[in-house]
């Protein structure tokens, strides 16, 4: 059956709810659920769009449309869907009756959903229960209309069934994008664990993971549950910041109210923890900050040593630069002198035949290093142990 020309949603932020036929839509003191409830068979994707502007405002936890505003709606379930179809607020309110622009169509039973963004986006597409959409770059938002949504944020209504002439939306103000640079002040390689972000009100994200590439070494979190501090550990492999470079962690959190609360972020590297408390009047304006990276000291193993019999160890080096190992004792040989990326170097240390013992170091340079990542090597005399119970073929290695 074709439904078009009005339809009308109560609007609310922070509630969602299925459809009901017992309330009237456009009645005062209309109240929603406040439960917040899973949005099943959803997963947003979101990039920035170049349009329309966003004038929808937040008061007291609510939101208030604007006449004008474009919001957009699929109808989904059946083989023949609707495709994000663009509706227009009839007036401003809390409650916001929409006008179609064009033709929306649904079977009335339990098996077809719609499901309501904002704002809307030409580009939207949903896919298997997944509902994909763009945000735009710019959105009416001034120190005067700190309320007002950012470009950061945007608005989903769950699903609901359309076993009905009248279809009823309740909106959540479902996500809010933070970024965060962390920008590597030194002169050497730093190497990011983890970040550990806290707000005084809880978050919508748990159990997040970062993602580095070598080509962008961006940071992303995906949202889970909503917890009151986030914490996410690198992946390793492309974790390494070189100097003078960023990277960025981009997170998405429950909206929350941050007026005289700091934002607390701990950068944990290898070089130790870094810790900053920043106050933000509102944690929804997607602000951007920085934090630099002390110079750290390049893990490496600290030691290596071989009985007098000699005998062959592997090193493992971890590294997303090219590297080079500059000196060694004239009685080790090393099956690796130059590298790129981590890399395992196989030493051997010939006999020694003088009672005894010997040392020396092997000295390995990164790209961006200027300090050096020393090893001290160690081989018993023939009259002696070195001292260190073997592990392996021939000696062992020692990381404390």
């Amino acid at each position: 059956m074709k439904k078009n020309c009005l339809m009308y949603f109560p609007v609310f932020m922070f509630a969602l709810a299925a459809c009901q036929n017992d309330a009237d839509p456009m009645e005062e003191g209309y109240i929603a659920s406040t439960e917040l409830k899973e949005i099943t068979s959803c997963v947003f994707q979101v990039s920035l769009a170049e349009s329309p502007l966003s004038r929808t405002a937040i008061n007291d936890l609510r939101v208030e449309w604007n006449q004008g505003d474009k919001l957009g709606l699929f109808c989904g379930g059946r083989e023949e869907n609707t495709p994000n179809v663009k509706f227009t607020v009839n007036e401003s309110g809390k409650n916001a009756s929409i006008k179609s622009e064009g033709d929306m169509t649904w079977q009335w039973d339990n098996d077809t959903y719609v499901y309501g963004y904002y704002p809307y986006s030409e580009n939207s597409n949903i896919i298997a229960g997944s509902l994909y959409f763009e945000l735009p770059d710019e959105q009416v938002q001034t120190d005067e209309q700190a309320s007002q949504l950012s470009q950061y944020d945007y608005l989903v209504a769950a699903p609901v069934d359309c076993a009905s002439a009248d279809i009823k939306l309740n909106f959540q103000h479902i996500m809010t994008w933070l970024d965060f640079s962390f920008t590597n002040t030194g002169t050497e390689l730093v190497t990011v664990k983890g970040v550990d972000i806290a707000t005084a009100t809880p978050m919508f994200a748990k159990n997040a993971k970062m993602n580095i590439t070598k080509e962008q070494q961006e940071l992303e979190v995906i949202p889970q549950d909503k917890i009151d501090k986030l914490s996410v550990a690198a992946n390793g492999d492309w974790a390494t910041v070189e100097p003078d470079k960023t990277i960025k962690l981009r997170m998405a959190v429950f909206p929350c109210d941050l007026t005289g609360a700091s934002l607390a972020i701990t950068v944990r590297t290898d070089a130790g923890n870094v810790e900053i408390s920043r106050a933000d009047k509102n944690l929804q304006m997607g602000k951007r900050y920085t934090v630099e990276i002390p110079s750290p000291v390049l893990a490496a193993t600290n030691s290596l040593t071989f009985e007098s019999t000699g005998g062959d160890v592997t090193l493992d080096i971890t590294s997303n630069m090219e590297w080079d190992v500059t000196a060694y004792p004239d009685w080790v040989e090393m099956n690796l002198l130059t590298g790129k990326d981590n890399a395992q170097i196989v030493v051997t240390a010939k006999p020694n035949a003088a009672e005894t013992s010997r040392t020396g170091k092997i000295t390995l340079q990164s790209k961006y290093g200027k300090k050096n990542v020393e090893i001290e090597v160690i081989q018993a005399g023939s009259s002696h142990s070195a001292g260190v119970p073997d592990q392996g073929e021939g000696g062992s290695w020692d990381n404390e």
